[in-house]
């Protein structure tokens, strides 16, 4: 935004969204439970309940971390899970806060207009199906929303179809050429367009592969990548022999990190780490 806070609020009256621990117990919180820890365990009723507040007209989102300091939270035996309940918090925010800005019909969207924006790629995570719809359904005429990259199987593309504009496929995520086809065909049926993602990956494994065998590479880092499906074949490939890292947002990383553990693939040399592990050496 262009205008500070301060500034909008000389111009206008902003209007904040409304209560959450009323609307989270109306759907199924119970009497003194922990409103934040829905934020892991019902995230969809939390980024739910922001979506329509932003529908409702609201200017500003506050995010479900109210009582999500240490103290407040060790009531409840979560004092260990701050980090990640305060970041799923404004992970399960944003997608509303960005809807606010590019659907209100206010300055920002005379913006897009005049600077022509056509193409707003995964303005939130792709498995916020929630904030997707919504950014899609009030974003500026003319802008498509994109998203998918990182998707790995057929029900999720299809999930996805119904929330954006574009559908973006990777062959070498999505198993094949056979999957890219049913990916098509699924767009079509949906009147939705495919973005076709592969390209580029295959060029930058064919100039790393070459490089790690002609020794001059001994670790690799990719940064704010998702779960590449580059780390699973050098983990196959290489084993311990070649670290590698996948340095990405806390929440991005947590969930890496969890889907790791669950395929059982945690060793091998591959690693998901927050950005700021980077700095540590």
């Amino acid at each position: 935004m262009k205008q500070p806070l301060l500034q909008a609020l000389r111009e206008r009256v902003l209007i904040l969204d409304g209560a959450m621990g009323t609307m989270l117990q109306e759907r199924g919180l119970a009497p003194g439970g922990c409103p934040e820890e829905m934020n892991l365990h019902a995230p969809e009723v939390v980024a739910g309940i922001h979506a329509e507040y932003a529908a409702a007209g609201a200017d500003i989102i506050v995010s479900n971390s109210f009582g999500g300091s240490r103290t407040k939270l060790a009531h409840y035996g979560l004092e260990k899970s701050v980090t990640e309940i305060n970041a799923r918090a404004v992970e399960l925010a944003s997608p509303a806060a960005v809807a606010i800005a590019c659907g209100n019909g206010r300055e920002p969207r005379r913006r897009f207009g005049e600077q022509d924006v056509r193409w707003f790629e995964e303005p939130v995570s792709s498995d916020d199906l929630v904030g997707l719809r919504l950014l899609r359904d009030r974003a500026p005429s003319g802008m498509a929303i994109a998203a998918g990259e990182y998707e790995w199987g057929r029900d999720g593309i299809e999930e996805l179809a119904g929330c954006v504009d574009v559908v973006q496929a990777d062959v070498t995520r999505i198993g094949g050429i056979s999957s890219l086809l049913r990916a098509d065909g699924i767009c079509r049926a949906r009147q939705r367009r495919l973005d076709r993602e592969q390209a580029r990956h295959h060029a930058l494994d064919s100039l790393l592969e070459r490089a790690i065998e002609e020794g001059g590479v001994s670790q690799v880092v990719e940064i704010a990548c998702g779960m590449s499906p580059r780390g699973w074949r050098l983990r196959d490939r290489y084993g311990d022999r070649l670290p590698y890292v996948e340095a990405d947002l806390p929440p991005m990383a947590l969930r890496n990190r969890r889907e790791l553990a669950r395929r059982g693939a945690g060793s091998g040399g591959q690693r998901h780490v927050e950005l700021h592990a980077l700095r540590k050496g």
